[in-house]
């Protein structure tokens, strides 16, 4: 993998030691890596160095404390994060930190070789042609035409991200992309829990599953604020979901290829 000279990964956590040692590893296998534990100091920080990836290395028992760091990471930049459990964890963790825009869970007695694979995999899918670091060190300017700002919602799988007629990103977490992908390629018509659960989840939809419905109700709401359609991500009954539109007048979506 080839990476742009400033290059970095940030492996955080509370285990100043293990974190130390593992940011030492990648780094030894072409990952720069460096480690923090302030979480504070590295928040303020991020808008003006962000890392190419974030790897979260937590105890069991503080799950919930690091999905909240994520969700606020999330409110800053869409750069990736990893979280790698230290203790045994539980299902309901793993699900509750995917859907809060955790990109990969790594759980408890993974070895260092398997994690920077697994960090590997995620800069893959995640690097595009304009450097993470440069990406988002700086705010997202419109994309212009001729000088004209763009009148219409651009959906970019590359970035994975969704921009407003005015050039903005939405900020979608990796859950809500990727239904509102599925979705918004089958505009109109109804997608079934079980469809989105396998691509957005990889696990079969059951009954009491409220994960799909949870990420459909938060994307609803992202996406309300910048559009006239109250439902442009409608429930339908005993099925699932349907994408209906922006309902804006003289106002387009594509899907970037």
């Amino acid at each position: 993998m080839n990476l742009c000279p400033d290059f970095h990964i940030i492996v955080f956590g509370a285990d100043r030691d293990g974190g130390a040692e593992m940011a030492r590893y990648l780094t030894a296998n072409g990952v720069p890596a460096r480690f923090r534990d302030n979480s504070s100091e590295f928040l303020s920080q991020m808008p003006d160095a962000a890392p190419g990836l974030i790897l979260v290395q937590s105890e069991a028992e503080h799950a919930s404390l690091t999905i909240e760091l994520v969700r606020q990471i999330r409110t800053i930049s869409i750069v990736p994060c990893i979280l790698h459990a230290r203790t045994p964890d539980h299902e309901s963790d793993r699900v509750l930190g995917l859907e809060s825009g955790i990109d990969d869970w790594i759980s408890s007695g993974a070895t260092p070789r398997e994690v920077l694979a697994r960090v590997r995999a995620v800069l893959r899918r995640t690097m595009t042609k304009i450097h993470w670091s440069e990406l988002l060190q700086r705010p997202l300017q419109p994309q212009t035409l001729n000088g004209a700002a763009p009148s219409n919602w651009r959906l970019s799988p590359e970035r994975r991200e969704l921009y407003t007629p005015a050039g903005a990103p939405c900020g979608l977490t990796t859950a809500e992309f990727d239904l509102f992908h599925i979705l918004a390629r089958k505009r109109g018509v109804p997608v079934t829990r079980d469809t989105l659960s396998l691509a957005v989840f990889r696990r079969p939809w059951v009954p009491d599953d409220r994960a799909i419905d949870n990420v459909a109700a938060r994307l609803r709401r992202k996406l309300v604020q910048h559009s006239h359609n109250p439902e442009v991500i409608k429930p339908v009954r005993g099925v699932g979901y349907l994408f209906t539109g922006f309902q804006l007048p003289k106002v387009k979506f594509e899907i970037a290829i």
